[in-house]
């Protein structure tokens, strides 16, 4: 959340004069540069409040579905699709077979198959743009055959702004009891006003109307049984239990949702969901919006409480395999099941590559057959007799290997060493996020920082890269360091470019250290080829819109890197290729991240931000940093006491305490 600002003190300077001295070269004071920067914060959330619901500034849109073409062979009405798929699974399975999709320009998918079993949770996998996104909304909007019965519920934007309490919008989330409540208590209303009419009545005055007592009673008592069905005794506390695994504090639940920034919009959209309970779940990226504490949380919660069926687009390796039965992989146009092991993936797009290059060649040789020879089939003819043979829609395009290859040796060019010294930094009339922080990174460093969203992880790199200030104490950074800073945010790109010219900035040679490269092999390295280097940056999917960002960060070479949350929308290739590059990285890298298979691939060090102005310094990955909490608490039960072990995991305590727990009972 965005935290308001402190109504200034008497004496203090207000936003326009501060502004005022600032544009007159007037010097300001560290205090007041942080009292500007928050009164503005609190101006702009203000403005965002008080402006039309049409008018929120959201993240880039999804895809369009109006522009993506749907074909399903022998396709039922949806009301059919329900009778159909009662007989195998009482009409809660969803089975598409031969689908095709297409935007414009490019095939999606092409004659492929998807199969959803009641209850199970499914991962999906696949490289950037092919199509991941748009088959969850193409389900959602049921553009696929999807039984009748089956609600469904998809998880991809934030919800609106609105006065009322947090809390409260998530209850009000579960429409059918909403309903029912205030037909119930409509319902009462009126009883008790014909109970005084005819009061009234055998008192002398006029007669009351008639009413059906009997029917109201039994409708009464109707209601009631289906809000204890649908759980309205403890539909609070729900609600409050799951923002409460989400991370918000009592104080954010009982807020309205105006003041939250669009991450935790996002994850209020989540609690909505979860706490519907629908029966098809459909979750886009859940955990780019959750720190750490929150990703256990979420992957708990649907491995031991989630009774419908789930399908969860997402980077996060630990958290498919603790919270998935099932893995997906959407990629060439098709849709295959792989079991329940991400480690699988690899060998399953090698097979589906093998199996479109084989089904290519066949493809081709045909084509080259119906034509070859004096009375051969023209181009149109044959490729119709293709079709028809192979029992297709459309002919396959040439396969194409997918690969993402970053290179960061070479960037560096002398030690990428960083001190601090007493740093502290708080919120002007607000909580201290670090206090007297001494930090030493040396050249080859690779430190996490960890912690609940809002402990400063974010605003600590900003401190380190000079773009906020400190309260006390000071950074420096060695005489030959070169920083680049990849934001969360993934803002500052211009979405009218294409992706060359935006990366390019008009430099066809780009010169990363000591070597001059094509602007557009450069691109070629994130994987950005082609016809993708003249696509417009405004259609690239989250994925692709990350690895442009990343170009644009690291083109000008560095020895520190500071990394905010770089795994977010990346697929498994993109993440493992970048993961290998900072383990090479020979310089200084300050990463954010709550995807723990990154954190245990690439950092050497953690330091645990807390919150309250402590932070913790720890030597080893995260994995280790469980195996030791995982000692503390089994020390700390044997003794028969909890106080150490929490002492250990600090205000991370209950989810990670249990997450390392579960990591001793699997042996790792």
């Amino acid at each position: 959340a965005v935290p308001a600002a402190a109504p200034p003190r008497k004496g203090t300077p207000d936003v326009d004069e501060l502004r005022a001295r600032a544009a007159a070269g007037g010097k300001l004071s560290n205090k007041e540069k942080r009292l500007l920067k928050d009164l503005e914060r609190k101006e702009k959330l203000e403005a965002e409040a008080s402006a039309p619901a049409g008018e929120e500034e959201l993240e880039p849109e999804a895809p369009d579905l109006s522009a993506i073409a749907v074909s399903v062979p022998g396709a039922r009405a949806a009301e059919d699709c329900e009778e159909g798929a009662v007989a195998a699974s009482g009409g809660t399975d969803v089975v598409v077979d031969n689908f095709s999709a297409s935007a414009p320009g490019r095939a999606l998918f092409t004659d492929a198959s998807l199969r959803l079993a009641a209850g199970r949770r499914y991962g999906l996998l696949g490289p950037n743009g092919r199509g991941k996104t748009t088959l969850l909304r193409l389900l959602a909007a049921r553009r696929l055959p999807v039984p009748a019965a089956l609600d469904m519920l998809l998880v991809d934007q934030e919800v609106r702004a609105s006065g009322e309490p947090v809390y409260q919008q998530v209850m009000r989330a579960h429409r059918r009891r909403e309903e029912a409540a205030i037909e119930e208590r409509d319902l009462l209303a009126a009883l008790e006003a014909q109970e005084s009419a005819e009061e009234a009545e055998a008192n002398g005055g006029p007669p009351a109307p008639a009413f059906d007592w009997p029917g109201a009673f039994a409708r009464v008592t109707a209601l009631e049984t289906e809000l204890e069905a649908l759980g309205a005794h403890r539909a609070e506390a729900d609600a409050r239990r799951i923002l409460a695994g989400l991370g918000f504090t009592e104080a954010m639940q009982e807020a309205d949702s105006r003041a939250l920034s669009g991450g935790w919009r996002m994850r209020v959209a989540l609690a909505k969901a979860l706490h519907v309970r629908p029966r098809l779940l459909l979750l886009d990226e859940p955990t780019n919006h959750l720190d750490l504490e929150g990703v256990l949380w979420l992957g708990e919660h649907l491995r031991t409480s989630w009774q419908g069926t789930v399908v969860v687009v997402s980077h996060d390796v630990d958290f498919l395999e603790e919270s998935c039965t099932d893995m997906l992989v959407v990629d060439l146009e098709r849709v295959a099941h792989f079991g329940g092991r991400v480690d699988r993936y690899a060998e399953m797009r090698r097979q589906l590559e093998a199996k479109r290059v084989k089904e290519y060649e066949a493809q081709q040789k045909l084509l080259k057959e119906l034509k070859k020879g004096g009375g051969g089939m023209s181009d149109d003819k044959a490729r119709k007799e293709v079709l028809r043979k192979l029992h297709v829609t459309a002919l396959m395009e040439a396969p194409k290997p997918y690969s993402v290859k970053f290179d960061f040796t070479g960037l560096e060019d002398g030690a990428g060493a960083v001190s601090l010294h007493g740093v502290t930094f708080a919120h002007p009339g607000g909580r201290t996020l670090f206090k007297d922080l001494d930090l030493r990174l040396d050249e080859g460093t690779r430190v996490a920082l960890v912690g609940a969203n809002g402990s400063g992880k974010s605003t600590l790199l900003k401190v380190i890269a000079g773009e906020e200030a400190p309260d006390a104490g000071g950074v420096r950074l060695g005489e030959t360091v070169r920083l680049a800073h990849v934001s969360q945010s993934r803002g500052g790109l211009d979405g009218s470019q294409t992706v060359h010219e935006e990366i390019s900035e008009g430099q066809e040679t780009l010169q990363l250290g000591a070597h001059a490269v094509s602007a557009r092999a450069y691109a070629a390295c994130f994987n950005l080829r082609g016809a993708a280097q003249e696509k417009r940056v405004s259609a690239l999917s989250g994925g692709e819109r990350g690895r442009v960002h990343l170009a644009k960060a690291l083109k000008s070479g560095c020895n520190l890197l500071l990394l905010d949350e770089p795994t977010n929308d990346l697929d498994v290739d993109t993440l493992r290729s970048l993961e290998e590059a900072i383990a090479a990285f020979a310089g200084t890298a300050v990463v954010v991240s709550h995807d723990r298979w990154f954190l245990n691939r690439v950092c050497s060090h953690l330091l645990l931000l807390h919150g309250d102005g402590r932070t913790t310094f720890f030597q080893g990955c995260w994995e280790e940093y469980e195996a030791h909490l995982a000692r503390v608490a089994a020390e700390s039960e044997a003794g028969g006491g909890q106080d150490a072990a929490a002492a250990a995991a600090g205000p991370m305590s209950e989810s990670v305490m249990a997450a390392a727990r579960s990591a001793g009972r699997r042996g790792l």
